[in-house]
């Protein structure tokens, strides 16, 4: 899914250094945020659009661990967005960096408008679509990041 330029920020949780050395530990992904160069919405519109689409955002389905309402996606997210500013700057010199999210409303919509999003366009996803047994709303939502150079 992410391909040879996608990228992925985690926090990962340590194993349990109190249990004995026999016994098995793992170390257990907390958050984590993944992000892909961006080429169009699902229903191929913006194919002229560039940027990066945040791809995912996932806490751990452990609920138990206490990771949900940390800001722990957000932190992931965030770690994303800086990476992605340096590469840019690095490779472009540009003082703005185009970030994409492709959300089903009203579910995440308040999410991604909370950190800078605004939705830029809708649409209306038939029956079937992604095996959904009614129908629902695609909105693709849109943030700017500029920076302005010291120097």
């Amino acid at each position: 899914m992410l391909g040879p330029h996608g990228v992925i920020a985690t926090i990962i949780e340590e194993p349990d250094s109190t249990k004995s050395p026999d016994t098995e530990t793992s170390w257990n992904v907390a958050a984590c945020a993944a992000a892909i160069p961006w080429h169009g919405d699902l229903n191929g519109n913006g194919t002229d659009e560039r940027g990066w689409e945040i791809k995912t955002v996932v806490v751990s389905h452990h609920p138990h661990k206490g990771y949900r309402k940390q800001g722990l996606a957000g932190r992931c997210a965030a770690a994303l967005e800086e990476y992605l500013w340096q590469q840019q700057e690095l490779a472009e010199r540009k003082a703005k960096l185009e970030l994409w999210v492709q959300v089903v409303f009203p579910n995440n919509v308040a999410y991604w408008g909370k950190r800078g999003y605004v939705e830029l366009r809708r649409k209306t996803m038939p029956i079937g679509s992604f095996n959904s047994a009614k129908e629902w709303d695609l909105v693709i939502m849109k943030r700017e990041v500029e920076i302005e150079y010291q120097g």
